[in-house]
């Protein structure tokens, strides 16, 4: 995670992870370039078969792993707009949720334990909520998975730190 602008009324949290989408992508090359060498090679339809089933079965596999697991995060939150945006990214999809800054409370780590008995830690914004007229907090994880490394911990105490230097949002 990586803070890519920081202001008073501005902070922008971004991950993009460029290693794991140019290995994936370049697998995906790798097999519909095998794929296609025997084309040039033979007329024999078995091989043309051979090659069609490399490149479309091999490169489709390495182009969905290049969906699934090669997602750009991006974190805005916006005091001008009283506004949290969450975007995520894929090769083929675009997702974005909104929340109001003002009902941002903090940003914890929430904690978990592998079955090797290793913590492991993702960050969650704790947001102010009504339910059936009480105020609550409701725990909003900005991950769906846990990690053991630093991240989380990084991400939450910049959040948490940008939020200490601006006056609080009175809630509506």
């Amino acid at each position: 995670m990586k803070i890519s602008h920081n202001t008073a009324s501005l902070l922008i949290l971004d991950h993009v992870p460029w290693v794991l989408a140019m290995a994936l992508a370049s697998l995906f090359v790798l097999f519909v370039g095998i794929g296609l060498v025997p084309l040039g090679l033979s007329d024999e339809p078995m091989l043309w078969l051979f090659a069609f089933m490399f490149s479309v079965v091999g490169g489709g596999l390495w182009l969905l792993m290049l969906e699934l697991f090669a997602r750009r995060l991006q974190f805005v939150f916006d005091r001008n707009t009283d506004r949290i945006t969450i975007r995520r990214q894929s090769l083929f999809r675009r997702f974005e949720v909104n929340h109001k800054l003002s009902r941002l409370i903090e940003a914890r780590l929430q904690t978990d334990v592998s079955e090797g008995g290793q913590a492991l830690y993702r960050p969650v914004l704790v947001l102010h909520a009504m339910q059936k007229g009480k105020a609550i907090e409701k725990p909003m994880p900005l991950h769906d998975y846990f990690t053991s490394g630093s991240g989380p911990e990084n991400m939450c105490e910049a959040v948490n730190t940008w939020l200490s230097h601006i006056p609080k949002i009175p809630r509506n």
